[in-house]
This record gives structure tokens, C-alpha cells and sequence, in this order.
């Protein structure tokens, strides 16, 4: 389960999945994970993609995935920017570019060696389910 707190700092999403203790700074797309921090090599603004089914809200989406018993969370990030040709652009901040998944498998946290790029995500539109099962499998 996921819990999302709130902190001082408008930047940062923090929560515990699985055990371990998440943190998101969307300025520096750095990823910390029970105090150790990762550089996600990704372009400010990075966000975790938010739930989307069975309502869309401000949580932070995951799967499950049973068969090979894997939390996955997905993040967005290289901020897309504000262009008429993609109208959402326009009224949104929270879209990016490229999008990796954080994997949790049997306690271990890692983040996915593919990384989608070039389409563009919404953070809190949520994703589509087949980009939580393809990174799930890196």
C-alpha cells in the first residue's frame, strides 16, 4: 500500500510502498529510497504518475503485479513544453516527456533500465496499464 504525505517543501512527494520509504524531489528528479538517493537522469520537472482507476486522485498510482511479485511506480519527467499541437501542455504543468518506472521485487528497489521517451504523460492523468507491465519487466 501507498501512503503520500504532505511536507513544507512544494517540491517533494513522499510516501512508503511496500516497506520502503519514497521520496521525490520534482526539482532535481531525484528519487531517494530509505535514504539512498538516485539521480533519475531525467529533466526537471519530475512527478510520480498519480491514480487513475478506479478514480483518477492526487495518490500516487502502482501495481501489482502477482506473478512475479513486483510493486511498480511510475514516474514522469522532462517537462514537456507548452505547445499548441498538444493542447494539455497548455493547461497543465505536471506533463513530461520520458517516463521510468521504480520496480520494488521481494524487498529490493530498483529503478527499470528501459525508459519510455518521446510521448507524453500527464502525472496526474495517470498511464496507461501497459506501461506499468512493460517496465515492470526490465
Amino acid at each position: 500500500m501507498f501512503f503520500l504525505s504532505g511536507c513544507a517543501h512544494a517540491s517533494l512527494e513522499e510516501g512508503v510502498i511496500a516497506g520502503k520509504k519514497l521520496s521525490l524531489d520534482s526539482e532535481k528528479c531525484m528519487l531517494t529510497i530509505d535514504n539512498i538517493t538516485f539521480n533519475l537522469e531525467m529533466k526537471p520537472r519530475c512527478y510520480f504518475v498519480k491514480q487513475s482507476y478506479p478514480v483518477r486522485s492526487e495518490k500516487v498510482g502502482f501495481k501489482y503485479y502477482d506473478d512475479i511479485d513486483t510493486y511498480v511506480i511510475l514516474i514522469v519527467g522532462t517537462s514537456a513544453a507548452k505547445d499548441p499541437e498538444y493542447p494539455l501542455t497548455l493547461k497543465r504543468d505536471d506533463c513530461g516527456e520520458q517516463m521510468q518506472a521504480l520496480i520494488i521485487k521481494k524487498g529490493t528497489a530498483l529503478l527499470s533500465s528501459k525508459r519510455f521517451s518521446g510521448g507524453l504523460t500527464c502525472a496526474g492523468l495517470g498511464a496507461d496499464e501497459k506501461k506499468y507491465w512493460i517496465l515492470s519487466r526490465t
